[in-house]
């Protein structure tokens, strides 16, 4: 009607269970053997008739308290994020005394993800895990070590999936005119947007030479700067912005400009005749011609007082420009005429040549002729006598007869 039960540990100490109750053949009870120490027990089963004859049998099983260990050691990069390119294959790493571990990752709603039976080598373990099903926000990494006894060990990590990427955007570059020439190359304007607290920038030009600007504050979601592209290749220089939130997700935006710091030419070769003077036959249209590379020239004529005319976009033809200019406007004097040439990118170019305006007469008077008396007789007519003033310090004197012959006396003094 009962049974007795001792159980013996390795060192010999014992835990008896006495009077266990025998129904309908079977028996069951529970034993408190947590004080026996572990390794190997016995259980020794002992029923007694009421003659007193006994029957015994026995079963042995291994008292395993001590549990197992586990330890996450790496989660996601230890950054506190999975972005979007971690989320696909999120590296999870430790350490423990088992042969195996499983994973359990749990997101804010409760999904689960599920990886089994990861393999303990030399007491480490890694692996990765795809959590992009889960729904953004904290992230809780469970392992678990069984030992063969069934005690467990586990082990947290947290993290924060966030796999919805910065923004950034390049508005301006360099004038939004397609070049960067020689004044905006030492600092060349770029400007734009962003989600980020900052935006790095990379310019690269076409020989894959690259200028960095790291960095660069976002202000009310606004960036701008300045960057140094003198030392890059004339052509396509591509900007490159990147911003990176903090899960390490990064957006890209890209503009392009031409480098071109190489000016154009251009050259006054002939101005107002060349002799030094703008007369007053030529004021009003003042020959000046020259060369450039450009396709116009713009033309910049001033006077000893500042006052200026301008003749804008003069025709380029073949290398070689030409026009005239009202200069009747200006002060006599000096008048300095200045040409420009502008290429596509900005660059310029200047040639600049000097004359003198005089539209002041000079003045001459013939006082004298053959004596003044309305005849060149014989004798005059081999040495006609002619005499006057001037302002000048020559004059030139021409005699014509009825018939159109002329004699000529150059440079009076």
């Amino acid at each position: 009607k009962t049974v007795d039960l001792t159980f013996t540990d390795v060192n010999g100490k014992v835990v008896t269970v006495t009077g266990v109750t025998v129904v309908d053949g079977k028996w069951s009870t529970t034993a408190d053997l947590s004080d026996l120490a572990e390794g190997k027990v016995d259980v020794k089963a002992t029923a007694t008739d009421p003659a007193g004859n006994q029957a015994h049998d026995t079963a042995s099983s291994t008292l395993d308290v001590t549990g197992p260990s586990v330890d996450i050691e790496h989660f996601a990069g230890d950054d506190g994020y999975i972005n979007t390119a971690e989320s696909k294959a999120t590296p999870v790493s430790g350490t423990s005394s088992e042969k195996t571990v499983d994973l359990v990752f749990t997101d804010v709603n409760g999904k689960t993800v599920e990886v089994k039976n990861v393999s303990v080598v030399d007491g480490k373990w890694s692996t990765t895990a795809d959590l992009s099903s889960l729904a953004e926000g904290k992230v809780e990494a469970k392992a678990t070590a069984t030992d063969p006894a069934g005690n467990q060990a586990h082990d947290t990590a947290n993290s924060t999936l966030d796999v919805t990427g910065p923004s950034v955007d390049i508005e301006h570059f360099a004038g939004d005119d397609g070049y960067i020439n020689t004044s905006e190359s030492t600092a060349t304007p770029v400007s734009g947007t962003s989600s980020e607290k900052t935006v790095d920038l990379v310019f690269t030009d076409v020989n894959g030479k690259t200028v960095e600007v790291k960095n660069v504050s976002v202000v009310d979601g606004k960036w701008s700067t300045n960057a140094d592209l003198s030392g890059l290749a004339e052509g396509k220089v591509e900007a490159r912005a990147t911003a990176t939130d903090p899960a390490g997700n990064q957006a890209h935006d890209t503009a392009n400009s031409t480098l071109d710091v190489t000016g154009p030419s251009v050259d006054i070769e002939h101005f107002a005749g060349d002799d030094g003077f703008i007369n007053t036959s030529e004021s009003t249209a003042t020959p000046v011609s020259g060369t450039s590379s450009e396709k116009t020239v713009d033309l910049l004529f001033t006077d000893v007082n500042g006052k200026t005319v301008e003749v804008k976009n003069v025709s380029v033809v073949d290398g070689k420009w030409s026009t005239n200019a009202d200069l009747s406007s200006l002060t006599e004097g000096k008048v300095e005429a200045r040409a420009t040439a502008t290429d596509p990118a900005g660059n310029q170019a200047h040639d600049t040549a000097n004359s003198t305006l005089d539209v002041t007469g000079p003045s001459v008077d013939i006082e004298h002729f053959a004596g003044d008396d309305g005849f060149i007789n014989t004798s005059e007519s081999t040495a006609t006598p002619v005499s006057g003033t001037s302002s000048e310090k020559t004059v030139d004197l021409v005699f014509t007869d009825v018939n159109g012959k002329t004699v000529e006396v150059k440079n009076v003094s």
